[in-house]
């Protein structure tokens, strides 16, 4: 779920609904503990959890330093960055059952402006892409390339320091960290990942290539990660640099899933699309309570107005991209 200020924007919130209804998972309720989605019980081997990251126009979203944490959710895990076990609080934080941490870089391909943003079930207007699929480590390591670049500092001693915040938020939870400032915050940047999959650097920037070539001298893994591409719903596209272990869960396992609820999705999105074709028309009062402003009688009385009270229980459910048959469940 949310965790930043970053993630407690609308397309946030909507985005990872969207994924998890394209990719058939659970939302988690654990708004700082855990990523935003996990798989269904006994689905994938091991569990797959799902971190949304939506973009901007940018091709890029925010990383905060408190969420690298989420690729540290079992006791293998935290074996493999500390070199050591866990102990005390932090032994009953971690799970002994396996699960692994992806990172979902979401494409917005809409270019709704804040006015937008102001009107009614305006989450209807948001519209996706691409998905760009990349194991937890890659983020850890891309925020740690990130931070060392600004502070002028080895990547290498960046990770220490982050490995320190990891361990912290581990056994503190967030009220452990260090204080937000600047360094807190770092960019994912989905060109880097969509370059890596491609094997084309010229699908990314000079300062993509820089990011890519340091990352993978002190990550080597992900020169193993195998490819996986899967069509998404309406002529999206769903690239994964899956680790040689989870390859087939990605390749045989999501793509039943995907496929399964393709039709499924193509169906809202048209839904959705001409519902926002109306609120789309909708003009925004310039002052006053907005609020007063929607139930002012002269507002309630317009055609878009009786448009909204005719059909919001219609764009509730839409807005939870959900059938008519599965808002009844």
């Amino acid at each position: 779920m949310a965790k930043s200020k970053y993630d407690h924007t609308p397309q946030s919130y909507c985005g990872q609904t969207y994924v998890a209804r394209v990719f058939d998972m659970l939302e988690i309720p654990d708004g700082k503990r855990m990523p935003d989605l996990i798989s269904r019980p006994h689905r994938f081997d091991p569990k797959l959890l799902l971190e949304v990251k939506t973009s901007g126009r940018g091709k890029k979203a925010s990383l905060n330093d408190f969420q690298l944490h989420y690729s540290v959710k079992t006791r293998r895990a935290y074996f493999l960055m500390f070199g050591e076990m866990p102990t005390g609080l932090g032994e009953s934080m971690l799970s002994g059952d396996p699960s692994t941490t992806y990172y979902d870089c979401l494409c917005r391909t809409d270019d709704l402006n804040n006015g937008n943003l102001e009107k009614p079930f305006h989450d209807l207007m948001f519209t996706f892409g691409n998905h760009y699929i990349v194991p937890g480590e890659f983020a850890f390591h891309a925020f740690a390339f990130e931070a060392a670049r600004k502070k002028g500092e080895p990547i290498r001693e960046r990770i220490e320091w982050l490995k320190g915040i990891v361990k912290s938020s581990i056994y503190a939870g967030y009220g452990g960290r260090v204080k937000e400032g600047r360094e807190a915050w770092q960019d994912i940047h989905f060109r880097d990942i969509s370059a890596i999959f491609h094997r084309d650097l010229s699908l990314t920037t000079p300062g993509g290539i820089k990011r890519i070539e340091v990352i993978s001298e002190v990550y080597p893994l992900m020169r193993s990660w195998k490819r996986v591409k899967i069509p998404g719903p309406s002529g999206t596209t769903i690239y994964i640099l899956a680790k040689p272990e989870h390859e087939r869960s990605f390749d045989v396992l999501l793509r039943e899933d995907v496929g399964r609820r393709k039709d499924v999705l193509e169906q809202l999105i048209e839904e959705r699309r001409e519902a926002a074709g109306v609120i789309n028309t909708i003009s925004i009062p310039q002052q006053g309570d907005l609020f007063e402003a929607y139930s002012s009688s002269s507002i309630q009385d317009s055609d878009w107005g009786n448009f909204l009270n005719s059909n919001r229980e219609r764009l509730k459910r839409l807005s939870l991209w959900l059938t008519e048959e599965e808002s009844k469940k």
